[in-house]
Parts: C-alpha cells; structure tokens; sequence
C-alpha cells in the first residue's frame, strides 16, 4: 500500500497542472463573440443604466404642485374623461 502525502499528492497532479498552464496561454482571453444585433444593443445599454445609474438632470423642468382633491371635484372631474 502506498503511502500519500501532501507532496506526494503535488508531485501526481505537476503534468496536470503543466497542462492547464499551457491551455491557458495558447487560448484567447475572450472567445469570438458573433455581432450582436440592435435589440440585444439596446437592452445591453438598458441594462447598464439600471445598473449603474447616472446623474439625473431636471433644469429647465417645472413641476407643478398637486393640489387636493375635495369630494365636490371628483364627479367633476370624472365627467371631464368620459368617452
């Protein structure tokens, strides 16, 4: 019966890892990515954004203030939408 040890275990497993240390020189850093088409653009750069937001700029918008509502403007103001 054989007897392993730590450096025993490294020694077996050396042609191994020779063998990854090549693989990953001789392999690009990235594989070939065909091109990708607009939509996939658009939610790439969608995605980003969500992600990462940026700086939000409201110059030159006025944004009014809500006014409350009272019962008397509600039926009011439903007769206003009606089709």
């Amino acid at each position: 019966m054989t007897k392993h040890t730590p450096h025993s275990d490294a020694l077996e497993l050396l042609p191994l890892r020779f063998a990854l240390i090549a693989a990953d020189r001789e392999s690009p850093a990235r594989p070939p990515r065909p091109p990708r088409d607009p939509n996939e653009q658009l939610a790439l750069q969608l995605i980003e954004r969500i992600k990462y937001p940026g700086q939000v700029s409201f110059t030159g918008l006025k944004i009014k203030s809500p006014q409350p509502l009272f019962a008397e403007q509600l039926p009011e103001m439903a007769g206003t939408h009606a089709g």
